[in-house]
């Protein structure tokens, strides 16, 4: 379950979050429960720099993580920029976003087409098993 945390803006516009995710709804579960992703114990704040612009970030989670997605946001912010004749920071913003959400919406559907066909072949497999256990019944065992 991904644990919402409130995000301090530089403008002071409440009612922002940053939603967290545990390392293992993310699909990686390290060795020892500290990886990258993991959600830490106490909240810290990180400033990170986005487009030019910094950001206080108050979240449970590794500082590195923190600034890791804050660089993928710059680095798809600065992608728009490079594409289009907009020099509006927010509708780049947007335009990222919508970039953003693309490759989430993308990932999904990939990753359900993938469980799609590994619960079809789990399905063909378990008929297998049943008709193979259902001649072994039918087929007379050697009397010894």
């Amino acid at each position: 379950m991904p644990q919402v945390v409130p995000v301090i803006e530089q403008y002071g516009v409440s009612g922002c979050n940053l939603t967290v995710y545990p390392s293992s709804s993310l699909g990686v579960v390290p060795r020892n429960g500290k990886g990258f992703f993991s959600v830490d114990e106490k909240r810290q704040t990180v400033r990170v720099n986005i487009f030019g612009e910094e950001y206080p970030v108050t979240a449970p989670a590794k500082a590195d993580y923190i600034h890791h997605l804050a660089d993928y946001v710059d680095k798809k912010m600065r992608e728009v920029t490079a594409r289009t004749q907009s020099k509006q920071p927010v509708r780049i913003a947007v335009l990222a976003a919508l970039n953003i959400a693309h490759e989430l919406f993308s990932e999904r559907r990939e990753k359900d087409l993938q469980l799609s066909s590994v619960e079809g072949k789990a399905e063909e497999l378990l008929v297998w098993m049943d008709q193979k256990l259902a001649e072994d019944l039918e087929t007379p065992q050697p009397k010894s």
